[in-house]
């Protein structure tokens, strides 16, 4: 919460009215109704034109603007402060709250199927492509590793893959022309991922170099993948299968 008296008195800003509240806060120790309001206005729209500096705030804030699970609520609360720099105490306690019920179920575990080839809902790719400002969606793609599990979902690192399967590995169109079938890829998403498309099979390993230099070029990505795409879940922190897998 904001401690208004301390902010004008701590302000190095250019600001006029403030500047000239603090000959008053100086002498009366307080300001008073009227001025806390009209300061705290004008604080606040600073405030939220400033970059949001993670470190610099208070604990609590700190606390929860560093959350990067998938708990919808968390994930509403950070985007509030982002855009008016401002939470309510209440809001605040709420926050601390669901992350610390969180954290006691969240934790570091080995996945014991890392390197599986998966199928991913067009959802989860689509959320990926945002994020990483991908001109396609990875639909399938190699597990690297799984780095937290929680209630709900399980977090993973994952590349594209460099295996084919029976469906595009950027869009999950159906593959059904030859050429399609041959490298894994339509020519459109082939475009946009950025390797050129083959117009006969003497491409072919021309074209299967350049697509796995590209994917080794886009790297890792990194996304929460919800327990309910799990095929099944055994206990411990084990997985028989991760949503569907890529081959019969």
């Amino acid at each position: 919460m904001i401690n208004i008296n301390e902010k004008v008195k701590n302000y190095n800003g250019k600001n006029t009215f403030i500047i000239g509240l603090k000959p008053g806060l100086s002498k009366y120790g307080r300001l008073t109704d009227k001025q806390s309001v009209a300061a705290t206005k004008i604080l606040e729209s600073e405030e939220r034109v400033k970059e949001l500096v993670i470190d610099e705030l208070p604990e609590d804030l700190k606390k929860i603007m560093s959350y990067d699970g998938n708990n919808s609520f968390l994930m509403k609360i950070q985007e509030q402060y982002k855009t008016w720099r401002k939470l309510t105490q209440k809001q605040i306690d709420a926050a601390i709250r669901s992350i610390n019920k969180e954290s006691n179920v969240v934790k570091d575990f080995v996945f014991p199927l890392n390197n599986e080839s998966i199928t991913l809902k067009r959802g989860i790719a689509l959320k990926i492509k945002k994020e990483y400002n991908f001109e396609f969606m990875p639909i399938l793609v190699d597990v690297v590793k799984t780095t937290k599990i929680s209630q709900k979902a399980v977090k993973i690192v994952a590349k594209l893959t460099k295996e084919n399967g029976n469906i595009c590995r950027c869009c999950g169109a159906t593959l059904t022309d030859h050429f399609s079938m041959i490298t894994g890829i339509g020519p459109i998403c082939s475009k946009n991922l950025g390797v050129k498309y083959i117009k006969s099979e003497t491409e072919l390993q021309r074209f299967k170099d350049d697509l796995v230099n590209k994917i080794d070029e886009i790297g890792e990505f990194e996304f929460w993948l919800p327990k309910s795409q799990i095929k099944e879940y055994i206990g411990g922190g084990k997985f028989k299968f991760i949503a569907s897998k890529m081959f019969n």
